[in-house]
């Protein structure tokens, strides 16, 4: 089947995603970012590092990149994404992206908001351009992938922060493709640097 009809077909297929539900959570107070159990003062930097994958089921795509992402919280949730890098050398595609190769990317919208519902952080807006290096074995020359939210949820709640897992609806838009198509988000990113594990997401 030609790729950019699997595109189309993908647009008009019925998706379900029970997202809104697991970013939010049920009852409850907002978290609250702490540092050695002190809410936050002045300016503060988190940094997280790991892989993050895009999978398009309708086109049988898939990509894996490793990524370098900074976090620039305050103690009422509120703050950026200040950055987020991507290492280009290290992806890996799969399906119908499994030839192509990452030459570059462009960060729309950055800095990224970022804010707390519940015990989740939650990155509002968040539109990556990816461009693949010219290749007959490549089909597209690339692909912007736009995230309404990204919800990142530490996998120890109330604890010092360590690994986090992310997750996010997106949409994927394709040149010479008329609409865009949904795709999933998903990564584990581990907290990096000397002082880390001093900061919490406090219930």
């Amino acid at each position: 089947m030609n790729l950019k009809r699997m595109f189309l077909l993908g647009v008009m297929a019925v998706t379900a995603v029970a997202f809104a539900s697991s970013a939010l959570g049920s009852g409850g107070e907002d978290s609250e970012w702490t540092h050695e159990g002190s809410p936050l003062e002045g300016h503060t930097e988190i940094e997280l590092s790991g892989t993050i994958s895009l999978n398009v089921s309708s086109a049988e795509a898939s990509m894996e990149c490793p990524v370098h992402v900074v976090l620039t919280p305050t103690s009422s949730g509120e703050g950026e994404v200040a950055s987020y890098e991507t290492t280009f050398a290290e992806c890996q595609g799969g399906g119908s992206l499994k030839d192509c190769v990452v030459d570059s990317e462009k960060n729309t919208k950055e800095p990224w908001k970022e804010d707390i519902k519940k015990e989740h952080v939650i990155v509002t807006n968040v539109t990556v351009d990816t461009y693949y290096k010219k290749d007959p074995k490549c089909p597209y020359p690339g692909i912007e992938s736009t995230t309404k939210e990204i919800t990142i949820v530490p996998l120890k709640k109330g604890a010092p922060l360590g690994t986090v897992e992310l997750e996010g609806a997106t949409s994927v838009t394709v040149e010479g493709v008329p609409f865009p198509v949904p795709g999933q988000l998903t990564g584990t990113l581990e907290a990096t640097g000397e002082d880390a594990e001093t900061y919490e997401l406090s219930e």
